[in-house]
């Protein structure tokens, strides 16, 4: 009989806070951490790991309005960053949830103003501003007005200003970025008092003491991993195994599951649940073949106490299946069960 059941994603506890302890301790005690949750946390599960990691740090940032709505109805009390523009309704339910939103246009910003007037109430917003990746921000030339016209708004409060590194691993690059920034932020002092600068995220934090500002945003870092080769002293926080669903005792010449593989002698294969609906590749080497949407057929190296580890180190794992170990973290813990280990 064959039991279907889910992968396994296991979360290091003592790991996740001992990474954060070691960024807190290589950019100082006067720099803010706000730990990034986007994504479900990197595939960590966000609730928890904004939970586990509350105390030691800031604030947290997302990429989506119902992320921090998530995070607030689970009981996070400290801030919560929207790092992309929202329409409208979303922004709304931002104000109402006390979520700090990213402005990078004077019409956004003149809608913001609106909004938060209608529900009598203040918004708070961090600038952000465009020093190269061309993704979101206020461009040069457009700032100081658009500073000058914020000022103006009454239910805009202004405590932030933020950019991002798009190539922290070239020095010269971020060199480029950075003293844009700094030309940005010297148009902000003008308009704002006591605001929050920042644009380091794991690669700038990797990059130098020089680029912490009043605050940085650990992500990747936070999981255990960097962006780049680095001596910085992380460990990966997440294992993931899949259960063993059935024992494949396949002949020379038959084949397994979808695609061309063909035994080329009698051997046992396993099969696991775990496909490419679960993050798993279809053409990777995890898998002897193409893989199923959720299964796949597996020689088992590993293979322990009825499981198969699909990965405990994502660099590993991602270098095998040919991408990075952002997809893999995001995309493998998808339909899995996490559990959390201190």
């Amino acid at each position: 009989m064959i039991i279907i059941s889910g992968t396994v994603a296991e979360v290091n506890v003592s790991r996740l806070i001992g990474n954060v302890n070691e960024i807190k301790k290589a950019v100082g005690r006067d720099v803010k951490i706000c730990a990034v949750v986007k994504a479900n946390a990197y595939g960590h599960g966000a609730v928890e790991t904004a939970r586990r990691t509350e105390r030691a740090v800031d604030c947290f940032a997302v990429s989506l309005i119902e992320e921090g709505v998530e995070l607030r109805l689970c009981g996070i009390v400290k801030p919560v960053i929207i790092l992309l523009p929202a329409d409208p309704l979303g922004a709304e339910r931002a104000i109402r949830y006390g979520l700090t939103l990213s402005a990078d246009s004077m019409p956004y910003v003149k809608s913001l103003n609106g909004i938060a007037g209608r529900l009598n109430k203040k918004v708070c917003v961090h600038l952000a501003v465009n020093t190269g990746m061309n993704r979101f921000g206020f461009s040069f030339p457009e700032f100081e007005g658009g500073c000058n016209y914020v000022k103006l708004c009454k239910n805009v409060e202004v405590t932030g200003c933020f950019s991002h590194f798009y190539n922290p691993s070239d020095a010269a690059v971020t060199e480029r970025q950075f003293e844009r920034f700094l030309s940005f932020k010297e148009i902000a002092a003008k308009y704002f008092r006591g605001i929050t600068y920042h644009i380091s995220a794991s690669g700038g934090i990797i990059a130098g003491r020089k680029y912490d500002m009043d605050m940085v945003r650990p992500g990747l870092l936070i999981y255990g991993y960097k962006p780049f080769e680095s001596d910085f002293p992380v460990k990966p926080v997440l294992s993931v195994k899949a259960e063993i669903l059935k024992e494949l005792r396949v002949k020379k010449g038959e084949n397994v599951l979808y695609g061309n593989y063909v035994a080329h002698a009698d051997k046992t294969l396993y099969l696991v649940r775990a496909g490419y609906a679960d993050g798993i590749r279809r053409n990777g080497k995890f898998s002897v073949n193409n893989k199923c949407m959720d299964v796949c057929a597996v020689e088992a190296a590993g293979k322990r106490d009825g499981t198969v580890t699909v990965f405990d180190d994502a660099d590993a794992f991602a270098e095998a299946e040919n991408t990075i170990s952002y997809e893999i973290l995001c995309g493998v813990t998808r339909r899995a069960r996490i559990e959390y280990r201190d």
